[in-house]
């Protein structure tokens, strides 16, 4: 059903707690960490994690289930919060019976709505038989007080890219088209394709990604350089596993890709721009030999790449979306991940981050 909460609340509720760092970080990994707070711990797994900020506000989506997968009992809370992340409250819990909804990602439409985009898994079993993405738009009412989150339904792809197994991770908007790659896991490896919207709802091919099927490219987060190139971070699961990073200009069907020297899983890209050019922040997991943790790297068009921070993380990690923001006391970066270091069941934190620092860590 849909679900209506005000823009202006009175009982937000307070972080959680506040989390300690760990005892690998440097004195220099230390500087740039403002703090890491739980911001949500309510439920036997929570994860997947996107951020937004809307309407002078922030939105934290992610999935709450009964563990990582598989499952048919995912379903995807919205939390709404004050601009600094200091407090928040349940704006919404979607779901679609018989499909487990995962991986929330949520963006503003040129109509103003708030979009959270999910893929729906169902299972016969333990066995995944079929994957179609959904989407709900939240909607201000008419008094401009209010949100209203319409239920989550299945959206439109072409019928040259529809398969039945498909998994549309993430659109990004610039102007008044949205982008984003829908991926399909095969038995002969994944297919990539890059898809175009006006709506979020209706889709039109763009191109097939031309990686390596083999590679079994996943998750892919694109973002726009300021001169209009699009860049596409990729997740990939077959080969050497390392994370590609690709660059095209319009209309973005001729691909170059570089291969990182890392994995990444659940990755994120930032664009910050500089007086010396734009800096290139991804996010995701690492995969170190103690363990899997959250981590931001500096990453460059030819495949450089420089580790810059491990945040407090452990175990089942990872998914972290990262939002610049200005304060008195200078330039910010939100970054909301999940993580199951804190005692076996997983936590959705909040890092505060201080840019300057962050960039000059390594």
């Amino acid at each position: 059903m849909a679900t209506r909460i005000p823009f202006r609340t009175r009982a937000l509720l307070a972080v959680t707690a506040t989390i300690a760092p760990l005892a690998s970080q440097t004195d220099a990994e230390r500087r740039a960490v403002v703090a890491v707070d739980e911001i949500w711990a309510r439920a036997p797994h929570a994860a997947f994690v996107d951020l937004e900020r809307h309407r002078g506000a922030l939105w934290c989506a992610f999935r709450e289930g009964s563990g990582h997968v598989p499952g048919t009992n995912g379903v995807i809370r919205v939390l709404h919060g004050t601009p600094d992340g200091q407090r928040w409250e349940s704006a919404a819990l979607l779901d679609v019976a018989g499909l487990d909804l995962r991986d929330p990602k949520l963006s503003v439409t040129p109509r103003g709505e708030l979009m959270v985009l999910m893929g729906g898994s169902e299972y016969r079993g333990r066995e995944r038989v079929a994957m179609q993405p959904h989407a709900a738009f939240g909607r201000p009412d008419d008094a401009g007080e209010g949100i209203t989150f319409a239920p989550p339904a299945p959206i439109a792809l072409p019928t040259e890219v529809a398969s039945g197994q498909d998994w549309l991770w993430r659109v990004t908007w610039r102007g008044d088209v949205g982008y984003g790659v829908v991926y399909q896991p095969g038995a002969g490896g994944n297919r990539l394709h890059l898809v175009a919207t006006t709506d979020g709802r209706s889709y039109r091919s763009v191109t097939e990604l031309d990686l390596d099927p083999a590679s079994r490219g996943g998750e892919t987060t694109l973002r726009f350089l300021p001169d209009g190139r699009m860049l596409a971070l990729v997740r990939t699961e077959g080969g050497d596993r390392n994370a590609r990073l690709g660059c095209a200009t319009s209309p973005f069907t001729a691909w170059t890709w570089v291969t990182l020297p890392h994995r990444i899983g659940g990755p994120d890209l930032l664009v910050l721009p500089g007086p010396t050019g734009p800096t290139l922040l991804a996010a995701g997991r690492a995969y170190d030999p103690d363990g899997s943790h959250t981590a931001l790297w500096r990453v460059t068009l030819d495949g450089g790449s420089d580790r810059l921070l491990t945040l407090p993380s452990g175990g089942d990690t990872s998914y972290p979306r990262l939002v610049p923001c200005e304060t008195d006391d200078g330039p910010r970066l939100l970054c909301a991940y999940y993580s199951s270091h804190l005692g076996g069941r997983t936590s959705i934190l909040l890092a505060t981050l201080r840019t300057a620092e962050l960039l000059g860590a390594r």
